[in-house]
């Protein structure tokens, strides 16, 4: 998991050694209409998918994805729910921001020029356009990464129950959702203030789940 310190503050505490850190977010405009000048990596969960100007590139939008829209990150045998909220040049991938980073892995030492070198964290984004929160889905202009977390918990509870743990399944791309004949597992009451560590208890099976449909879309 690479570490990005972009968007506002972008130089402030662990962002400070950051040798490549830009004052804006790919979806600086958006975020200035939710009530924010911009995501600021210390505060928000967000996940940099797809990239530019390399060979090969992809382009999540013409996928089905909305920018700024709820994605899932399993990590440490943790679950946590963050955003869709900038784009990498070249061909690189895995990079979040660095308060979703420090959640994930809060023994390590996790600054803008040091991420985790593992390869064992599962990105998981969806398609349509009920995974965008939008101005009034999540509290954007939280103080505090556990706050903005927990405010995508009721839509990221909600998508990653639309995951199947049958193999025979196939994703929906058209309907914007992974079909599925039901959830992996049932919401709870209370799952809006779960942590990421007693989150993923909640949804035990994800991660077989999107092994198996991965393996489902390409018949292997």
């Amino acid at each position: 998991m690479d570490i990005d310190c972009d968007g506002s503050d972008n130089m402030a505490g662990k962002c400070s050694d950051d040798p490549s850190g830009q004052a804006q977010t790919s979806f600086k405009t958006t975020a200035k209409s939710y009530g924010v000048p911009d995501l600021n990596s210390s505060i928000h969960s967000y996940v940099v998918f797809g990239n530019e100007g390399g060979s090969p590139s992809f382009d999540p939008v013409k996928s089905g994805l909305e920018p700024l829209s709820v994605m899932a990150v399993v990590c440490d045998e943790k679950l946590f729910y963050g955003v869709w909220g900038d784009k990498n040049e070249g061909t690189y991938i895995g990079e979040a921001s660095i308060s979703l980073a420090k959640a994930c892995f809060p023994d390590q030492i996790i600054t803008g020029n040091t991420g985790y070198l593992g390869h064992d964290i599962l990105y998981l984004g969806f398609t349509g356009k009920d995974a965008a929160p939008g101005q009034k889905g999540a509290d954007w202009n939280a103080q505090s990464f556990s706050d903005f977390e927990t405010s995508l918990s009721s839509i990221g509870d909600r998508l990653v129950a639309t995951v199947s743990a049958s193999p025979s399944q196939k994703p929906d791309f058209g309907s914007g959702s992974i079909s599925s004949s039901g959830p992996v597992s049932s919401s709870n009451s209370d799952s809006d203030t779960k942590s990421g560590q007693e989150r993923i208890g909640s949804w035990n099976g994800v991660c077989f789940s999107v092994l198996f449909t991965i393996f489902g879309i390409f018949d292997i």
